[in-house]
């Protein structure tokens, strides 16, 4: 998972998000970022925001590798960790 953001006022300015360990092939998820564009980074925020990247994630089962319901939990803490990474990295909060 990558997020990318820039900080203005205290709030999320522009936003990038690509997911890959969700479903067969790596997808920006553009409607998680249209979620959190514009909005300060809050616990609520974030919450409504991977409510969003759940339902807009394909997540499969692989009889190799991971279900779906693991996979999705996974998603949902790189999610958080990630984006909290890119929100204190984006330093320049003009």
């Amino acid at each position: 998972m990558v997020v990318w953001l820039e900080r203005r006022a205290g709030r999320i300015a522009n936003i990038r998000i690509a997911v890959g360990p969700g479903g067969p092939v790596p997808f920006r998820a553009s409607a998680t970022e249209k979620a959190l564009n514009g909005k300060p980074l809050t616990a609520e925020a974030v919450s409504a925001a991977l409510d969003v990247l759940l339902q807009e994630a394909r997540f499969r089962t692989s009889p190799q590798r991971a279900s779906a319901e693991y996979r999705k939990h996974i998603v949902g803490g790189l999610f958080k960790d990630t984006l909290e990474t890119a929100w204190t990295r984006a330093v320049s909060d003009r």
